[in-house]
C-alpha cells in the first residue's frame, strides 16, 4: 500500500502527566501525538485494524487508559506535507523540505534537504533546531570533530549537519527501520559519503567520538548517561537535547555527578539543549 494512501487511525488516550509519559506511545508505534490537557493524548498511526488493536493493547498494558480510535478521511499526505513543512533558518542553516523526484543540484554545504518522512528531525521543533543552533557554537568550530555519533539520527539531519560542516565521519544509528529508510534518503540528497548508518540502540554502540549527539528524552539521557559519556573521546563534546525545562536541572547534575560539566546551555518553547563536556 502506497504510503500516501495508507489508512489512517486516532487514538484517544488517558494517563497521568502525559508530557512525561506519551513518549511510549512513539515507541509502539504512534507517528504524531496531539495533547489534549494534562492527561489526555491523541495517538495518530498508520496501518489497519490489527494495527489499532496490539497498539493499544500494548498502550494498556503500560497503564494508559483506552477512550477509544477512529479511522481518520483519505487525505494525500503528500501534498499535505508541501503545505506544511516550509524552509526553516537556523543560524547560517538552511533546512529545505525536498519533495521532487530528482536530486537537488546546490549541494551548498549551508543547505541541508530533507525529506519530510518518519524520520523525526525537519528542523521545526525546537529540540532539532536548538540541536542545529549548538552544532555551530563556536566551542563545535573550534573542536572541528573528526568523528561523530548521532544517536536517534531520525531524519538524519544532525549527521548531514555536521558532515557539511566539518567534513566529520559519523555514524548515526536509530532503532527504527523507517527512521533509517528516511535518513538513508536524506544521505542521498545532500550527496554525503561519510556517514554510516545503522539500526541500532544506544546500549550497542561503542568506539569513541569527538561529538556525541543525542536527542533524547530527559529520561533516557539520565539512564544512559554512562553509555553517552564512554563515546566521548579524550577531548569529546556532548551535545543533548529533547529535554523538557523542569528536567533540566535533573540532567545536568547527573551529568555533573559523573565529571563533565556544562559549556553551553539554550531554552525555547519549554524545551532545553546543552553542550557538555
Amino acid at each position: 500500500m502506497s504510503p500516501d494512501h495508507a489508512n489512517w487511525y486516532c487514538c484517544r488516550f488517558c494517563i497521568n502527566d502525559v508530557e512525561e509519559n506519551g513518549y511510549l506511545l512513539l515507541e509502539l508505534g504512534a507517528e504524531g501525538l496531539e495533547l489534549q490537557n494534562d492527561n489526555e493524548v491523541l495517538a495518530y498511526l498508520s496501518g489497519n485494524c490489527d494495527t489499532v488493536l496490539k497498539f493499544t493493547t500494548e498502550a494498556q498494558e503500560l497503564g494508559f487508559k483506552y477512550l477509544g480510535s477512529q479511522p481518520l478521511p483519505q487525505v494525500n499526505w503528500a501534498e499535505s506535507c508541501k503545505q506544511l513543512w516550509k524552509q526553516v533558518t537556523v543560524g547560517k542553516l538552511r533546512i529545505v523540505p525536498w519533495f521532487d523526484s530528482s536530486a537537488p543540484q546546490d549541494l551548498s554545504t549551508d543547505i541541508i534537504y530533507i525529506k519530510p518522512g518518519s524520520g523525526f528531525g525537519t528542523g521545526h521543533h525546537a529540540t532539532t533546531a536548538m540541536m542545529l543552533e549548538l552544532l555551530q557554537n563556536d566551542l563545535i568550530q573550534d573542536l572541528n570533530p573528526t568523528s561523530a555519533i548521532d544517536i536517534g539520527t531520525g531524519s538524519g539531519v544532525l549527521a548531514v549537519t555536521v558532515c557539511k560542516l566539518y567534513g566529520t565521519v559519523t555514524t548515526a544509528i536509530d532503532n527504527d527501520y523507517l527512521a533509517i529508510s528516511n535518513a538513508t534518503e536524506n544521505l542521498s540528497l545532500n550527496g554525503v559519503s561519510n556517514i554510516r548508518l545503522q539500526k541500532a540502540d544506544l546500549k550497542e554502540c561503542s568506539g569513541k567520538y569527538d561529538l556525541v549527539m543525542a536527542n533524547l528524552y530527559a529520561e533516557i539521557l539520565i539512564d544512559n548517561a554512562l553509555n553517552l559519556l564512554n563515546l566521548c573521546s579524550a577531548r569529546g563534546l556532548l551535545v543533548l537535547s529533547g529535554i523538557m525545562d523542569e528536567k533540566f536541572q535533573q540532567v545536568v547534575d547527573c551529568y555533573t555527578a559523573l565529571g563533565v560539566g556544562l559549556k553551553v546551555s539554550l531554552k525555547r518553547d519549554g524545551w532545553s539543549a546543552a553542550v557538555m563536556g
